[in-house]
Parts: structure tokens; C-alpha cells; sequence
């Protein structure tokens, strides 16, 4: 198995190929083990904040059928690389004042999937908070937003987002 700084190197190389648009990328089952193999070796390293991932964060592969995982040594799952005429970002904002004036704990904020092809735009946000006993970010989708050439089409709740909202307790 290959160590964190071997497997660091080796997305480091995934990113580089990705950014040239070079044709000779990693296999998507060699970044599948990769990824695979740091997350296994990071989940009882690493605690994170939700400060942590403030910013813009671009996805250049995603990965298909829930999660990766080994099973008998063998990679179940697949994932595919995201084709450069197609933008996938996740934003994650912080909140730094409740709509009462008072002050939000630093583990909370917004999060925003956003998929952008030509002039097509759709963006799911809601309320994330990073659990760092539990290594992981809760969120919850509450609102979508569909533009077109710049043009609004949707701004809305979705699947009941104005009471998940409320009562999520991911927005405090």
C-alpha cells in the first residue's frame, strides 16, 4: 500500500494533468485507490474545522454509485474524469452573524454545489456544519438556484428547504 506522501505526489500529478488539459491522465482506478488510500489513512489523523474549507474548491473527478471502498482488496465503485467544458464547484461560505446580530460557532456555514455548462448555471445551497468528532461535514441542500445566460429560471426552496432550515439544527 502506498504511504500518504506517495499518494499526495500522486494527486498532486492528477491536478497538474487536469489543469494543462493533457491527455495522459491517471487512470480513474488508480485516483479511485489513491483517494482510497488517504482517506483511509486520514480519518483518524485528521480534525477538521468548517474554517478549514472556506473558499472555492473546482472538482475535476467525482466518483459514480456511492461510495468507493475495497472489498477483498478489490475497488468497488467507479469515477470518471469531469470534461473541462463543464465547471463543478463546492463553495462553502462562513456565517459570521445569525439573522439576530449574535455570533455563529466557527463549525457552521453555507455550502453551494455548482454546475455551470455554457450558459446553463444550478446551484443547490443549505446550512453545513463540519462534526469533527465524527471526521464529517452535515449538510443539507434547502435551496436551488437555475440561471440561464445570466437569466434567473428558478430561486427557490427545495423538498421543503424553509422548514428543513429551521428546524435542521445545521444552521446554528
Amino acid at each position: 500500500m502506498s504511504t500518504v506522501p506517495e499518494c499526495s505526489e500522486q494527486l498532486f500529478a492528477v491536478v497538474d494533468a487536469v489543469l494543462a488539459n493533457s491527455s495522459t491522465k491517471p487512470s480513474p482506478r488508480t485516483v479511485l485507490e489513491t483517494l482510497l488510500t488517504i482517506e483511509k489513512r486520514a480519518q483518524f489523523l485528521s480534525s477538521h474545522s468548517f474554517n478549514s474549507f472556506v473558499g472555492t474548491w473546482r472538482l475535476c473527478f467525482v466518483t459514480l454509485r456511492g461510495k468507493p471502498h475495497q472489498r477483498a482488496g478489490q475497488i468497488i465503485g467507479r469515477g470518471f474524469y469531469v470534461p473541462q467544458w463543464v465547471t463543478l464547484q463546492i463553495i462553502y461560505t462562513p456565517i459570521t452573524e445569525t439573522e439576530e446580530g449574535s455570533p455563529t460557532s466557527p463549525s457552521a456555514g453555507q455550502i453551494a454545489n455548482q454546475v455551470c455548462w455554457g450558459g446553463l448555471s444550478v446551484s443547490l445551497t443549505g446550512p453545513a456544519r463540519c462534526e469533527p468528532k465524527k471526521n464529517i461535514m452535515a449538510f443539507d441542500f434547502t435551496r436551488m438556484v437555475v440561471t440561464t445566460w445570466g437569466k434567473n429560471l428558478h430561486h427557490g426552496f427545495i423538498r421543503g428547504g424553509q422548514v428543513s432550515e429551521k428546524t435542521s439544527g445545521l444552521s446554528q
